[in-house]
């Protein structure tokens, strides 16, 4: 054999054995699968990079993905992120060192964050039940029920401290409808709102 050929040869075997080429094993490709499905869904919706990360850091593992399930992926963040927010009003209404206003404020948006949460279970049962209508309206309503917190601060001309939470929580939310809407007789660029 001559040397150029068997250094070819030799260069090939070297390079299946090298750790990048075992890097390419069927978890890569579903992982890769996973993330272009995950793209293919998030592209619809208007805060595409929150969608993917949303995504990406909830779903429990590279599962078939669908319209069904990434809704479903969608929700459980907002459920977790406005657990966290409402968490983070109630830290803020035992503080002593606010006014009585401030702290009437707060406690309105606990309610109404409150009440957002209330209108997300909901809107799972109405899932459950395949009454997309409800659906559709219980998650839209859930919009001015964050929007609804900075309202009360904005009146007294006071800075909201919800804010930040109020708009990712309204970002996520507006993800949620764009994925109901994929498949809706309206077409993707429908708002419920």
């Amino acid at each position: 054999m001559r040397p150029i050929v068997l250094f070819a040869v030799f260069a090939l075997v070297a390079a299946l054995l090298h750790p990048s080429a075992a890097a390419r094993t069927p978890a890569s490709f579903a992982a890769i699968a996973f993330h272009n499905a995950v793209g293919s869904f998030c592209n619809h919706t208007v805060y595409s990079d929150l969608c993917v990360k949303t995504i990406v850091e909830n779903a429990p593992t590279f599962k078939p993905l669908n319209q069904d399930t990434v809704l479903a992926i969608l929700m459980s963040a907002v459920d977790s992120k406005a657990h966290e927010a409402k968490a983070f009003l109630l830290g803020l209404t035992k503080q002593h060192t606010l006014n009585s206003q401030t702290r009437e404020l707060l406690r309105e948006c606990v309610e109404t964050y409150s009440n957002a949460i209330g209108n997300l279970a909901d809107a799972r049962r109405a899932i459950q039940a395949r009454d997309t209508g409800a659906r559709d309206a219980l998650i839209n309503s859930m919009i001015p029920n964050f929007e609804s917190c900075d309202d009360g601060f904005t009146e007294f001309y006071l800075k909201s401290p919800m804010t930040a939470w109020t708009n990712v929580l309204k970002n996520m939310v507006d993800n949620c409808l764009a994925i109901v809407r994929m498949h809706s007789p309206y077409g993707p660029g429908f708002h419920l709102n």
